[in-house]
């Protein structure tokens, strides 16, 4: 594992808090997929008594995780709440139209990407990314006034802590978003649908690789580059229907005063 540096009762106290914050963050990220989906299973009922069970299941399950914190499990844990929120947030998708299911190979695609390009482009995140980073942490502590010096592990644990709020902040909004607008979603796949399910899925898996410190902090920042990639072209995309949207129903409002006009000379 990455960045477990320090003594025995350190790391424990860090596994602790990092398994209390992942807990509590999927929870919020459980319950409005659970609201997503009593949602659209009010508007339109597709959801099998089958999907429904484990969607409770997966709601239970998380509301358990974050009571007990299982510390000497605690990865094993985590990786399994992953594997279900994905799951989960799968389910939901499809249910707007089967065929966002292909974002899943897109994402892990994207992942293989981030481990193999990672090695090549450890110099160049270093310098221009981690560097920059390092820099306003150094300058924000001397602002401060505060004397004692954080060491590699610490600076590195509180970069990828960064990361791990960024993520679960981009999971979440997802998950309201869908709750909220889901429905637009349904019909035929679209930029952004598709963009937007890959951008919530990949910021999952974030979380989970750096709760769990399985990632190094140059690995989670390619990730993490994938992701801010991935938001901006579903902004991108999101912008572009809205226009499109726009001129066409200017244009069927033109075309209807048109028509009035010509109906009123007759």
């Amino acid at each position: 594992m990455y960045g477990n540096k320090g003594t025995t009762a350190d790391q424990v106290e860090k596994k602790h808090k990092r398994l209390s914050n992942y807990s509590q963050k999927t929870l919020s990220f459980a319950i409005l997929v659970f609201l997503a989906y009593m949602i659209r299973q009010y508007t339109s009922p597709l959801f099998t008594i089958g999907g429904t069970l484990f969607l409770i299941v997966f709601l239970i399950f998380h509301l358990a995780l974050t009571l007990l914190l299982p510390t000497n499990w605690g990865n094993a844990f985590i990786c399994i709440s992953w594997f279900l929120e994905e799951l989960a947030s799968c389910l939901l998708v499809v249910s707007y139209n089967k065929y966002y299911a292909f974002a899943i190979p897109f994402v892990l695609l994207l992942i293989v990407l981030g481990a193999l390009l990672q090695p090549k482009l450890q110099h160049v995140v270093t310098k221009y990314v981690l560097s920059i980073y390092d820099g306003k942490t150094a300058v924000s502590v001397i602002e401060l006034g505060i004397i004692q010096q954080q060491d590699a592990g610490d600076q590195e644990n509180q970069h990828l802590d960064h990361l791990f709020e960024i993520s679960q902040g981009i999971a979440n909004c997802g998950s309201i978003v869908t709750a909220i607008l889901g429905h637009f979603m349904v019909g035929p796949v679209n930029a952004t649908g598709f963009f937007f399910y890959c951008t919530v899925a990949l910021a999952l898996y974030l979380m989970m690789v750096i709760t769990v410190r399985a990632v190094s902090r140059t690995h989670a920042t390619c990730l993490f580059i994938l992701l801010m990639i991935l938001l901006a072209i579903m902004l991108g995309a999101t912008a572009v229907a809205v226009v499109l949207r726009s001129s066409t129903s200017t244009a069927k409002v033109a075309k209807y005063s048109n028509h009035r006009k010509m109906l009123t000379m007759l």
